[in-house]
């Protein structure tokens, strides 16, 4: 994404296994990239009968995609152990709750140190919404406070009461002075909301007699668009989504009323995106053309179309996003591992029992099948300018630049991690504008199948998926070795420069 070494790093980490009727190679390669971001499964016995192969493809960054390669397969180990694993059906909605509640583990606090542990960079502080209010109610006590009371309250037991900061005790340096300063300040802000407040009391208290008329009960709470409300000290008692939340009096005996700021939800989960005649492979150029001409002069709503007829969705748990982790302000200029961070995933599984591949993916990344040297699609792109990801992005509140960049920035719309791109509290967590949702695609294992490919964009930025069948197909009937032929794939591909694509191959 714009950092780059002088020059690129060929080693490569290459892996030969055998095991379970099939023999596996993975490999690296880190090229022009300054870390190597991407990591990857080749697991030949993940549980009875099941194999897994996947690649996680990071940008950002490389811990969201380390950390996902340790622990997603353990959580599909842990919810696999209460579903039936004959049934694709079940496997889809499994993966479908996994790969949701992997997604929102990102945003937890220990998660969150771990990642920036994993990319040794310094954690800043997060604070979540309870701890915000916490504060807020605090400072609502405050302004109930008298000036004395105030003053007793910030300047310690001793202070006296009617205190007023001589001038000589004020110098920099002087930790009383510095003390003084504290409180002196505090009574300047006190004085000045008890003055803001002041002013426009008396009309809202007529308000407020006006709408009980006589019915002399508790005063109507106002909307929350009346720019008259002031902070009041409130305690909201958890209801349905959607419903009206009601908050205590204060101390005036004034009451508001606040509707609840995000409504309940489904998921949807079936989605089949709407076939086409036939799949259009556009070059990146032919992309970027497309997007500038359907753009509007804003830049904004532009239109791609690329067949993703064969991908599918699956139903699962409903889960409003309630818990997005605030940021302190101390660090608001930071990034934050995981949100600033992500990893795409194209997850296969091979059932053996069943002879059942099933792959689930999210971003760019790709796994094709070889079926008689005809490639197979495992995996279909999410590129933001495709109809359907274009859709939610705009429904979420985003858009695309000319470059098909979601909001300038991320050049893919699913995603786990990047929770920046994930923070429209109205919207559920699948229906940000990137997205962890995975489509699905099944396929029967047959006599004619010779090999997989799974592979980060880097790959297929190079080669189409059928001139990547037919590079391996060609070295495997001359019994070349896999992790030759990956090591030797690796060395096509690489860019002679940093002006073109995919530097950083897995």
């Amino acid at each position: 994404m714009g950092c780059y070494l002088p020059k690129p790093k060929t080693e490569t980490d290459l892996e030969d296994l055998e095991g379970c009727g099939l023999r596996v190679s993975a490999g690296a390669m880190q090229g022009w990239r300054i870390t190597q971001e991407d990591a990857h499964n080749a697991i030949l016995e993940l549980m009875k009968d099941i194999s897994l192969f996947a690649v996680y493809d990071g940008h950002g960054g490389h811990e969201v995609a380390e950390w996902t390669g340790e622990h997603l397969p353990k959580s599909i180990v842990e919810k696999f152990k209460d579903i039936n694993t004959d049934d694709v059906e079940e496997i889809k909605e499994a993966l479908s709750i996994i790969f949701h509640a992997h997604d929102k583990r990102i945003t937890d606090k220990e998660v969150v140190k771990k990642l920036h542990e994993i990319a040794k960079k310094d954690c800043p502080m997060l604070r979540d919404e309870e701890e915000m209010q916490d504060e807020v109610n605090e400072l609502n006590l405050d302004m109930e406070l008298s000036r004395e009371e105030l003053i007793a309250k910030y300047g310690g037991p001793g202070t006296p009461v009617g205190f007023e900061l001589p001038e000589d005790a004020s110098g920099e340096g002087s930790s009383e002075g510095m003390k003084k300063d504290a409180i002196a300040l505090a009574l300047a802000m006190w004085e000045e909301a008890c003055e803001n407040e002041s002013d426009g009391s008396e009309e809202e208290d007529e308000e407020a007699e006006d709408q009980n008329g006589e019915t002399g009960g508790n005063p109507v709470a106002k909307s929350e668009s009346d720019p008259k409300i002031e902070n009041l000290d409130v305690k909201e008692e958890e209801k349905e989504a959607g419903e009206v939340k009601e908050v205590s009096e204060d101390g005036d005996g004034r009451a508001q009323k606040r509707r609840a700021e995000e409504s309940s939800s489904s998921v949807e989960f079936d989605y089949v995106p709407p076939a086409r005649k036939s799949r259009t492979e556009l070059s990146a150029e032919e992309r970027q053309k497309r997007l500038a001409e359907a753009n509007n002069e804003d830049g904004e709503g532009g239109v791609v179309f690329e067949d993703h007829s064969d991908a599918s969705s699956t139903d699962s748990e409903n889960s409003d996003y309630q818990d997005i982790p605030e940021i302190d302000q101390n660090a608001a200029n930071q990034e934050i591992c995981g949100q600033d961070s992500g990893c795409t995933a194209v997850v296969t599984l091979v059932n053996h029992k069943t002879k059942k591949i099933i792959t689930a993916n999210i971003g760019d990344s790709r796994g094709v099948l070889s079926r008689g040297g005809k490639a197979i699609e495992l995996s279909f792109d999410h590129k933001p300018e495709d109809e359907e990801e274009l859709s939610r992005i705009k429904a979420a509140g985003g858009f695309l630049t000319p470059d098909g960049r979601v909001k300038g920035g991320l050049n893919l719309s699913r995603a786990f991690g990047d929770h920046q791109y994930k923070q429209n509290r109205k919207l559920p967590l699948f229906q940000q504008m990137v997205t962890a949702k995975p489509d699905f695609t099944v396929h029967d294992w047959t006599d004619e199948d010779e090999f997989m490919i799974i592979a980060c964009d880097g790959i297929w930025n190079s080669m189409t998926s059928q001139e990547g069948v037919e590079f391996v197909r060609d070295r495997i009937q001359k019994d070349v070795k896999m992790s030759e032929i990956i090591q030797e794939l690796f060395d096509l591909i690489l860019a002679p420069d940093t002006d073109g694509q995919g530097f950083q191959k897995e």
